[in-house]
Protein backbone atom coordinates (compact mmCIF):
# COMPACT_ATOMS: atom_id res chain seq x y z
CA UNK A 1 0.00 0.00 0.00
CA UNK A 2 1.28 3.71 -0.78
CA UNK A 3 1.92 6.27 1.86
CA UNK A 4 2.44 9.46 1.34
CA UNK A 5 5.79 11.35 2.61
CA UNK A 6 5.52 13.47 6.21
CA UNK A 7 7.87 15.91 4.48
CA UNK A 8 9.21 16.87 1.36
CA UNK A 9 9.94 13.79 -0.92
CA UNK A 10 13.36 13.01 -2.36
CA UNK A 11 14.33 14.99 -5.24
CA UNK A 12 14.52 13.25 -8.31
CA UNK A 13 17.14 14.08 -11.15
CA UNK A 14 18.03 12.25 -13.87
CA UNK A 15 20.14 9.07 -13.14
CA UNK A 16 22.98 7.91 -15.97
CA UNK A 17 23.78 4.87 -16.66
CA UNK A 18 22.72 3.10 -13.90
CA UNK A 19 19.35 1.19 -15.31
CA UNK A 20 18.69 -0.39 -18.41
CA UNK A 21 14.65 -1.35 -19.35
CA UNK A 22 15.93 -4.61 -20.99
CA UNK A 23 13.48 -7.52 -20.61
CA UNK A 24 16.83 -9.77 -19.64
CA UNK A 25 17.66 -11.18 -16.51
CA UNK A 26 19.00 -8.69 -14.10
CA UNK A 27 20.30 -8.42 -9.92
CA UNK A 28 18.18 -6.06 -8.70
CA UNK A 29 16.68 -5.48 -5.09
CA UNK A 30 14.09 -7.36 -4.46
CA UNK A 31 15.22 -10.28 -6.70
CA UNK A 32 17.10 -11.96 -3.60
CA UNK A 33 17.39 -15.76 -2.56
CA UNK A 34 15.81 -16.22 0.46
CA UNK A 35 18.42 -18.15 2.92
CA UNK A 36 21.29 -16.64 1.24
CA UNK A 37 23.41 -14.20 3.70
CA UNK A 38 26.75 -14.06 6.03
CA UNK A 39 26.20 -15.09 9.64
CA UNK A 40 29.48 -13.77 10.36
CA UNK A 41 28.24 -10.08 9.17
CA UNK A 42 24.36 -10.47 10.99
CA UNK A 43 24.80 -7.48 13.82
CA UNK A 44 28.66 -6.90 12.51
CA UNK A 45 28.92 -5.14 9.30
CA UNK A 46 27.75 -3.31 6.12
CA UNK A 47 28.81 -5.01 2.80
CA UNK A 48 28.32 -4.34 -0.70
CA UNK A 49 25.89 -6.52 -2.26
CA UNK A 50 25.41 -5.65 -5.65
CA UNK A 51 27.65 -3.17 -7.50
CA UNK A 52 27.02 -1.59 -11.17
CA UNK A 53 30.41 -0.86 -12.91
CA UNK A 54 30.29 1.18 -15.87
CA UNK A 55 33.41 0.30 -18.10
CA UNK A 56 35.23 1.48 -21.32
CA UNK A 57 36.42 -1.37 -23.74
CA UNK A 58 35.75 -4.67 -25.22
CA UNK A 59 35.11 -8.04 -23.82
CA UNK A 60 37.95 -10.78 -23.54
CA UNK A 61 37.42 -13.28 -26.43
CA UNK A 62 37.67 -16.23 -25.77
CA UNK A 63 36.87 -15.70 -22.14
CA UNK A 64 39.64 -15.79 -19.79
CA UNK A 65 39.99 -19.13 -17.55
CA UNK A 66 39.45 -16.91 -14.34
CA UNK A 67 35.42 -17.18 -15.08
CA UNK A 68 32.68 -19.36 -16.10
CA UNK A 69 30.25 -18.21 -18.83
CA UNK A 70 26.58 -19.66 -17.97
CA UNK A 71 25.22 -17.94 -21.42
CA UNK A 72 25.83 -15.44 -23.61
CA UNK A 73 23.08 -13.93 -26.10
CA UNK A 74 21.25 -11.53 -27.66
CA UNK A 75 19.05 -9.12 -25.76
CA UNK A 76 15.61 -8.54 -27.14
CA UNK A 77 13.79 -5.52 -26.71
CA UNK A 78 14.13 -2.11 -28.68
CA UNK A 79 14.52 -0.29 -25.22
CA UNK A 80 17.82 -2.22 -24.31
CA UNK A 81 21.15 -0.11 -24.79
CA UNK A 82 23.06 -2.88 -25.23
CA UNK A 83 22.95 -5.97 -27.70
CA UNK A 84 24.39 -8.96 -25.80
CA UNK A 85 24.68 -10.04 -22.30
CA UNK A 86 26.81 -12.45 -20.46
CA UNK A 87 26.25 -14.24 -17.57
CA UNK A 88 28.86 -16.68 -15.37
CA UNK A 89 30.44 -16.88 -11.94
CA UNK A 90 34.04 -15.84 -10.95
CA UNK A 91 35.86 -18.66 -10.43
CA UNK A 92 37.93 -17.46 -7.72
CA UNK A 93 34.63 -16.16 -5.30
CA UNK A 94 32.29 -18.44 -7.25
CA UNK A 95 30.11 -15.02 -7.31
CA UNK A 96 27.92 -14.18 -10.16
CA UNK A 97 28.61 -11.33 -12.81
CA UNK A 98 25.81 -9.61 -15.20
CA UNK A 99 28.30 -8.52 -18.27
CA UNK A 100 26.30 -6.15 -20.98
CA UNK A 101 28.36 -5.21 -24.11
CA UNK A 102 27.98 -4.54 -27.64
CA UNK A 103 26.48 -0.22 -27.66
CA UNK A 104 22.98 -0.22 -29.19
CA UNK A 105 23.26 3.41 -29.23
CA UNK A 106 26.01 6.30 -29.67
CA UNK A 107 25.04 8.49 -26.84
CA UNK A 108 28.13 9.17 -24.53
CA UNK A 109 27.34 8.88 -21.05
CA UNK A 110 26.37 4.92 -22.72
CA UNK A 111 29.31 3.00 -21.45
CA UNK A 112 30.86 0.36 -23.66
CA UNK A 113 30.17 -2.11 -21.10
CA UNK A 114 28.20 -2.44 -18.12
CA UNK A 115 29.27 -5.25 -15.47
CA UNK A 116 26.96 -6.08 -12.29
CA UNK A 117 28.40 -7.94 -9.47
CA UNK A 118 26.04 -9.95 -7.02
CA UNK A 119 27.21 -11.03 -3.42
CA UNK A 120 26.05 -14.80 -3.14
CA UNK A 121 29.39 -17.06 -2.40
CA UNK A 122 31.44 -13.98 -0.38
CA UNK A 123 30.81 -10.35 0.39
CA UNK A 124 32.33 -8.54 -2.77
CA UNK A 125 35.07 -6.20 -1.89
CA UNK A 126 37.18 -3.96 -3.97
CA UNK A 127 39.75 -6.87 -4.43
CA UNK A 128 36.99 -8.82 -6.24
CA UNK A 129 35.86 -6.18 -8.05
CA UNK A 130 39.18 -5.60 -9.32
CA UNK A 131 39.80 -9.38 -10.15
CA UNK A 132 36.28 -9.51 -12.07
CA UNK A 133 37.16 -6.51 -14.35
CA UNK A 134 40.74 -7.88 -15.32
CA UNK A 135 38.63 -11.35 -15.77
CA UNK A 136 36.30 -10.38 -18.38
CA UNK A 137 37.10 -6.84 -20.16
CA UNK A 138 40.24 -6.48 -22.05
CA UNK A 139 43.56 -4.17 -21.10
CA UNK A 140 43.40 -2.01 -18.66
CA UNK A 141 39.88 -0.06 -18.13
CA UNK A 142 38.77 2.78 -15.80
CA UNK A 143 35.47 1.66 -14.16
CA UNK A 144 33.07 4.24 -12.68
CA UNK A 145 30.32 2.88 -10.15
CA UNK A 146 26.95 3.88 -11.47
CA UNK A 147 25.31 2.00 -8.44
CA UNK A 148 25.94 0.34 -4.78
CA UNK A 149 23.72 -1.36 -2.84
CA UNK A 150 25.24 -1.01 0.96
CA UNK A 151 23.69 -3.84 2.74
CA UNK A 152 23.00 -4.26 6.70
CA UNK A 153 21.66 -7.73 8.01
CA UNK A 154 20.10 -7.93 11.39
CA UNK A 155 18.38 -10.13 13.50
CA UNK A 156 17.82 -8.63 16.91
CA UNK A 157 14.34 -6.84 15.30
CA UNK A 158 11.91 -8.78 13.27
CA UNK A 159 10.68 -7.54 9.69
CA UNK A 160 7.23 -6.69 11.17
CA UNK A 161 8.85 -4.09 13.48
CA UNK A 162 11.10 -2.88 11.93
CA UNK A 163 8.85 -1.87 8.99
CA UNK A 164 6.66 0.00 11.44
CA UNK A 165 9.90 1.88 13.29
CA UNK A 166 11.74 3.54 10.11
CA UNK A 167 11.29 6.87 9.69
CA UNK A 168 12.26 8.78 6.48
CA UNK A 169 11.09 12.05 4.53
CA UNK A 170 10.62 10.18 1.34
CA UNK A 171 8.11 8.14 0.18
CA UNK A 172 7.27 4.75 1.20
CA UNK A 173 5.66 2.52 -0.21
CA UNK A 174 5.64 -1.70 -0.15
CA UNK A 175 5.76 -4.70 -2.56
CA UNK A 176 4.49 -7.79 -0.91
CA UNK A 177 7.45 -7.90 2.03
CA UNK A 178 9.40 -5.42 0.63
CA UNK A 179 9.56 -1.71 1.84
CA UNK A 180 10.76 0.78 -0.36
CA UNK A 181 11.55 3.91 0.73
CA UNK A 182 12.40 6.66 -2.01
CA UNK A 183 11.63 6.39 -5.80
CA UNK A 184 13.28 4.07 -8.45
CA UNK A 185 15.20 6.80 -10.35
CA UNK A 186 15.86 9.34 -7.64
CA UNK A 187 19.89 9.31 -6.24
CA UNK A 188 19.13 6.73 -3.57
CA UNK A 189 16.62 4.37 -2.19
CA UNK A 190 15.83 1.82 0.71
CA UNK A 191 14.90 -1.94 0.83
CA UNK A 192 13.62 -3.73 4.11
CA UNK A 193 12.84 -7.05 2.98
CA UNK A 194 13.22 -10.57 5.14
CA UNK A 195 16.27 -12.04 4.28
CA UNK A 196 15.39 -15.73 6.20
CA UNK A 197 13.36 -16.59 9.14
CA UNK A 198 15.60 -14.58 11.73
CA UNK A 199 17.36 -12.18 9.46
CA UNK A 200 15.75 -8.81 7.87
CA UNK A 201 17.84 -6.97 5.08
CA UNK A 202 18.22 -3.31 5.14
CA UNK A 203 19.93 -2.34 1.74
CA UNK A 204 20.59 1.47 0.85
CA UNK A 205 20.36 1.43 -3.24
CA UNK A 206 23.11 4.78 -3.81
CA UNK A 207 23.15 5.45 -7.75
CA UNK A 208 25.08 7.64 -9.61
CA UNK A 209 24.52 11.19 -8.71
CA UNK A 210 24.49 10.29 -5.19
CA UNK A 211 28.04 8.62 -5.27
CA UNK A 212 29.51 11.43 -7.65
CA UNK A 213 28.34 14.14 -4.80
CA UNK A 214 30.37 12.24 -2.23
CA UNK A 215 33.34 11.81 -4.37
CA UNK A 216 33.15 8.42 -5.01
CA UNK A 217 34.09 7.56 -8.85
CA UNK A 218 36.10 4.75 -8.88
CA UNK A 219 36.39 0.99 -7.09
CA UNK A 220 38.37 1.68 -4.52
CA UNK A 221 36.33 5.62 -3.39
CA UNK A 222 33.38 3.34 -2.47
CA UNK A 223 35.23 2.89 1.13
CA UNK A 224 34.76 6.17 1.46
CA UNK A 225 31.05 5.15 2.15
CA UNK A 226 32.63 4.90 5.97
CA UNK A 227 32.41 8.48 6.28
CA UNK A 228 29.07 9.19 4.38
CA UNK A 229 25.78 10.08 6.61
CA UNK A 230 23.32 8.33 5.42
CA UNK A 231 21.29 8.44 8.35
CA UNK A 232 19.80 11.34 7.73
CA UNK A 233 17.79 9.60 5.12
CA UNK A 234 16.27 7.22 7.25
CA UNK A 235 16.15 6.28 10.60
CA UNK A 236 14.72 3.75 13.18
CA UNK A 237 12.64 5.16 15.78
CA UNK A 238 10.15 4.96 18.58
CA UNK A 239 8.26 6.46 20.41
CA UNK A 240 8.97 7.52 24.28
CA UNK A 241 5.21 6.50 25.14
CA UNK A 242 5.01 8.88 28.69
CA UNK A 243 6.04 11.78 26.50
CA UNK A 244 4.29 11.52 23.83
CA UNK A 245 0.75 10.98 25.63
CA UNK A 246 1.07 13.99 27.68
CA UNK A 247 2.52 15.97 24.60
CA UNK A 248 -0.40 14.88 22.53
CA UNK A 249 -2.91 15.71 25.53
CA UNK A 250 -2.21 19.28 25.26
CA UNK A 251 -2.83 19.85 21.48
CA UNK A 252 -5.02 22.32 20.83
CA UNK A 253 -7.91 20.09 18.92
CA UNK A 254 -10.43 17.95 19.26
CA UNK A 255 -10.74 14.81 21.34
CA UNK A 256 -11.51 12.73 18.77
CA UNK A 257 -8.71 14.05 16.52
CA UNK A 258 -6.18 13.62 19.97
CA UNK A 259 -7.72 9.18 19.90
CA UNK A 260 -7.21 9.25 16.33
CA UNK A 261 -3.69 10.11 16.68
CA UNK A 262 -3.52 7.82 20.28
CA UNK A 263 -5.07 4.85 17.96
CA UNK A 264 -2.18 4.90 15.63
CA UNK A 265 0.58 4.72 18.66
CA UNK A 266 -1.10 2.00 20.18
CA UNK A 267 -0.91 0.12 16.61
CA UNK A 268 3.03 1.09 17.23
CA UNK A 269 2.10 2.44 13.63
CA UNK A 270 4.97 5.10 13.54
CA UNK A 271 5.34 6.77 9.90
CA UNK A 272 1.39 6.90 9.92
CA UNK A 273 1.36 8.55 13.44
CA UNK A 274 4.25 11.06 12.36
CA UNK A 275 2.12 11.47 9.06
CA UNK A 276 -0.62 12.99 10.99
CA UNK A 277 1.20 15.11 13.39
CA UNK A 278 3.17 16.61 10.51
CA UNK A 279 0.08 17.59 8.35
CA UNK A 280 -0.96 20.40 10.78
CA UNK A 281 -1.84 18.87 13.89
CA UNK A 282 1.57 19.11 15.78
CA UNK A 283 5.68 19.21 14.49
CA UNK A 284 6.94 20.16 17.91
CA UNK A 285 4.62 16.98 19.58
CA UNK A 286 6.54 14.24 17.09
CA UNK A 287 9.70 15.66 17.58
CA UNK A 288 9.49 15.93 21.05
CA UNK A 289 8.19 12.28 22.02
CA UNK A 290 10.19 10.10 19.14
CA UNK A 291 14.02 8.41 20.00
CA UNK A 292 16.21 6.43 18.27
CA UNK A 293 15.65 3.13 18.45
CA UNK A 294 18.12 0.66 20.28
CA UNK A 295 19.04 -0.63 16.65
CA UNK A 296 19.70 2.32 15.78
CA UNK A 297 23.09 2.62 17.22
CA UNK A 298 23.96 -1.03 16.23
CA UNK A 299 23.56 -0.34 12.57
CA UNK A 300 25.61 2.87 13.02
CA UNK A 301 28.17 0.62 14.38
CA UNK A 302 27.88 -1.89 11.20
CA UNK A 303 28.41 1.30 9.18
CA UNK A 304 31.56 2.35 10.65
CA UNK A 305 32.69 -1.12 10.32
CA UNK A 306 31.85 -1.18 6.47
CA UNK A 307 33.32 -4.66 4.39
CA UNK A 308 35.11 -3.35 1.42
Amino acid sequence: MKTSSWAIAENESEIIITEDDSSEPEFRAGNFKPGIYFRDLVNRRAFVDRIVLSIGGKPIRPPSQRVNVSWDKGIKGKKSNYARVKTGSILLTGNPYNLKYGKTKTFQNIPDCQLTLRSEQEPVTGAHAHHAVKALIEGSPRAIVSEVEMTFDVDDWSIEKLHMSITSRAEHHAVKETLYIGKRKSNWQVCLYPKADIVARLEFILRRQFLKSCGIEGIDDILELKAVDVWDKIRIQVLNKAAFKENVAALKVPEWKKETILYLARKQDLQGTKELLLKGYGREVMEASVVDATIQPLLEKMHKAFLW
